[in-house]
């Protein structure tokens, strides 16, 4: 038999826009051109390549949700892993293996490719797509505060947060406690920056400047707003005279 002449590789730009083609919200298809060679390997992972995708395609997909049910954090009949995903495509999300089987973590925010979970006692970053997790250092304020509020950011300048899920992130923790000396509720922050999300490297600064609030106060168990560089918290207060909610 003759020699089977081997089939010319169409140019890189023409691939490029095959595959910009295939529907975002089926990933499975870029995942199996990238095992059929090295070469489609090294153009769906490239910079110029994903940047053109989420160029052409706008915003990616919604994969799923992370929900919080606090009453059923206490239940015996709850055993299903926390954070809980509900996923809105073929998206599995990987949960790490100490995460199975218990109902005590809730997500306490979800951003920049990262979750951030609060547990007995801990505090630790998850991330859905690798399945990693890396526990936070511990927070004597986060142990102790009567009302807390979290986020978790990206912490490169400028970042376009297209794939940043693995690199340096950044750590709100917001807290309220009491006064009893003055008798009003205080809101302090605090923040803790890590170089890698891969270990937890980080440590929390010092607090900042306390704000004093009314004395039934409470942050709302809801996650943040971030609008531009500014990160938002609810707060909600009960007025005994007056027995209405007010929320800020």
């Amino acid at each position: 038999m003759p020699p089977t002449t081997p089939v010319p590789s169409l140019p890189e730009e023409l691939l490029e826009e095959v595959f910009l083609h295939l529907p975002p919200d089926e990933p499975e298809h870029l995942v199996r051109a990238s095992l059929a060679s090295k070469l489609w390997l090294g153009l769906l992972t490239g910079a110029r390549f994903r940047g053109r995708y989420r160029d052409f395609h706008g915003a990616p997909p919604m994969l799923g949700f992370l929900y919080t049910l606090p009453f059923l954090c206490s239940s015996p009949l709850s055993t299903d892993p926390r954070p809980h995903f509900l996923s809105t495509t073929k998206f599995a999300a990987r949960i790490p293996d100490h995460l199975r089987g218990y109902s005590e973590y809730d997500a306490q925010d979800c951003r920049h490719g990262r979750v951030l979970d609060l547990g007995p006692r801990i505090l630790f970053i998850w991330n859905p797509m690798t399945g990693c997790s890396t526990e936070l250092p511990p927070s004597t304020e986060y142990m102790e505060a009567e009302s807390s509020g979290a986020a978790v950011l990206c912490a490169v300048t400028g970042c376009d947060h297209r794939a940043c899920h693995e690199g340096p992130f950044r750590v709100v923790f917001v807290y309220l406690d009491q006064d009893e000396g003055e008798g009003v509720c205080v809101a302090s922050a605090t923040v803790l920056l890590s170089d890698s999300s891969k270990r937890s490297n980080g440590k929390w600064c010092e607090p900042c400047s306390r704000l004093d609030l009314v004395d039934d106060a409470f942050i709302e168990a809801r996650p943040p707003v971030l609008v531009q560089d500014a990160l938002h918290f609810m707060l909600r207060h009960y007025g005994l005279s007056s027995c209405r909610n007010s929320q800020v």
